[in-house]
């Protein structure tokens, strides 16, 4: 079937990321890397390559796609769109997120959010090894959790740690988290039309494989 085909055309690429992941990543992080890849990489595509399976195989879509190509684009995106809204959500389960014990931190970070006027679904840590990070995530003013990594909480005061919450929330009331939504989106309808054409050139195929993982490489390398 097509999604078997494509899901063997991907292994050595996949097989090759993760033997870069596990010699040039930390111990610390690889549980944390992996984590970021099965969640948001490998079941989102899994999702979309289904998606295109039935589209292909029940005979109502597929007449469709026929008569209009561009219904197969608008059903992943008509997708990945209410996903998105449940972003919050999957991140908690991808990274088994807890949530922030009460206490004197919790209460500053309350305390900052008030008085810039926004409304967190909670504030969340994360075990990343050692990397330190923080981010909000959501669309929905009122739906929008904080996550704190475990490193950042260990490695930063108080004061500090409030000052990367005024920072992630001002992206919030920026709107960039929508910004960055629609390019994903466009990057993600660029991806598969790409796709498509190097689908029927498999030498373009293996090359635009082998740039990905150079690419891979050369950030896992900059990061260390």
């Amino acid at each position: 079937s097509p999604l078997l085909q494509t899901l063997l055309g991907l292994a050595p690429l996949y097989a090759l990321l993760a033997v870069q992941g596990g010699l040039l990543l930390p111990p610390g992080r690889r549980a944390f890397a992996f984590r970021a890849f099965l969640g948001l990489a490998f079941l989102p595509l899994l999702g979309i390559l289904l998606l295109q399976e039935v589209l292909e195989r029940v005979v109502v879509f597929r007449d469709a796609l026929f008569l209009f190509p561009s219904l197969g684009g608008a059903a992943v995106l008509g997708t990945l769109l209410p996903a998105s809204f449940l972003l919050p959500q999957l991140l908690r389960f991808v990274f088994a997120a807890r949530r922030m014990p009460a206490g004197e931190l919790r209460d500053r970070l309350e305390a900052r959010c008030r008085a810039m006027g926004f409304i967190p679904a909670g504030f969340y840590v994360l075990d990343s090894g050692a990397t330190a990070n923080a981010f909000v995530a959501g669309l929905l003013a009122r739906r929008r959790p904080v996550f704190f990594t475990e490193s950042l909480l260990q490695g930063m005061t108080p004061e500090e740690v409030e000052a990367v919450l005024a920072h992630e929330v001002t992206h919030a009331r920026r709107r960039h988290l929508e910004v960055y939504l629609m390019l994903a989106l466009s990057f993600g309808v660029l991806s598969g039309g790409l796709y498509q054409l190097l689908q029927s050139q498999p030498g373009w195929m293996v090359l635009a494989g082998m740039l990905t993982a150079a690419g891979v490489d050369a950030l896992l390398r900059n990061r260390n």
